[in-house]
């Protein structure tokens, strides 16, 4: 209260606007409390919905926590809303520091894209990341993040385009259909093995190939995407053929900001493969655990 009231009084004797920063969730502020070998999570590199995982968590002994997943909401390019997609995650760390946490992620409600999840403890309000631990993984679900085929609204007729996708669930297959000028559905998906490149994780891009037919009215015309595995329209757009079409870059797709920046004692961890998290959630190499939470840093380098 007295750090919140003082940086109120600062920000209006210098006239800086105000942020909106929340305090330090209650379970992390007992995990990172007077922590031996410091607090943190340690999970999958990556995660999707349907699945369970193993989390790894670090901190003070006998402090009983919630693991939870949180799937993002990204709007321009900012996190705008985190919404808590995960079951189970209770433990209570021994007498060592370090438990382990199994967390279920059911399939999620029809219209929630995949993207960027938050791996983090239970008790998070807003989308403020710095009072709290854990990290951001990818994550995919049935509805991927559309970033784009290199054009806007006016697409060349007759083109091939290359549809990019993120937040896929692994070997996903789409299909993009379009509206005739009677309004009838019809596939617009090149033919063959071609049409897709799916990606191997949610981080990577998936690639749908399809075509602008030509003989279409220069208006727009409905068109969408199909999860072919999942068996659901999971995308809907607005498109106009033209000569050669209205070329614009697809969207960026990077990682939200930083977490756990303002928690004492956080450490934070580079992603870690499925066997290496499951292998120290077994007790396997928990030695070695201990000696990479204490000399732990933070990886910028996203893997492939």
């Amino acid at each position: 209260m007295r750090r919140a009231l003082a940086g109120l009084a600062a920000a209006l004797l210098l006239g800086a606007p105000l942020t909106a920063r929340a305090d330090a969730p209650a379970q992390v502020a007992s995990l990172c409390a007077d922590a031996p070998s410091g607090c943190s999570l340690r999970h999958d590199a990556w995660m999707r919905e349907g699945s369970t995982y193993p989390v790894v968590v670090t901190g003070r002994p006998g402090v009983r926590v919630q693991v939870v997943v949180y799937a993002a909401t990204v709007d321009d390019g900012q996190v705008a809303a985190l919404t808590p997609v995960s079951t189970g995650g209770e433990v209570l760390v021994g007498s060592s520091g370090v438990a382990t946490a199994t967390v279920t992620i059911p399939a999620r409600p029809e219209g929630s894209v995949g993207g960027w999840a938050l791996v983090s403890l239970g008790g998070l309000e807003g989308t403020d990341t710095s009072e709290t631990i854990g990290a951001w993984v990818p994550f995919g679900t049935r509805n991927p993040t559309v970033l784009g085929d290199g054009y806007g609204a006016v697409k060349p007729a007759g083109a091939v385009l290359d549809l990019h996708l993120v937040g896929t669930v692994p070997g996903s297959q789409f299909a993009v259909d379009y509206a005739d000028n009677e309004g009838e559905w019809h596939e617009a998906t090149v033919d063959g093995d071609a049409s897709n490149e799916p990606a191997r994780r949610p981080d990577e891009v998936a690639i749908v190939r399809y075509q602008m037919p030509r003989g279409l009215a220069a208006a727009p015309h409905a068109f969408r995407l199909r999860n072919v595995t999942a068996g659901a329209a999971v995308a809907t757009w607005e498109a106009t053929p033209g000569t050669k079409g209205l070329a614009e870059e697809r969207t960026t797709w990077a990682a939200p900001g930083p977490v756990g920046e303002r928690v004492d004692g956080a450490v934070a961890l580079g992603v870690h493969p499925t066997g290496a998290v499951k292998a120290t959630a077994a007790g396997i190499g928990a030695a070695a655990l201990g000696a990479t939470v204490v000399g732990a840093v933070v990886s910028r380098r996203r893997p492939r």
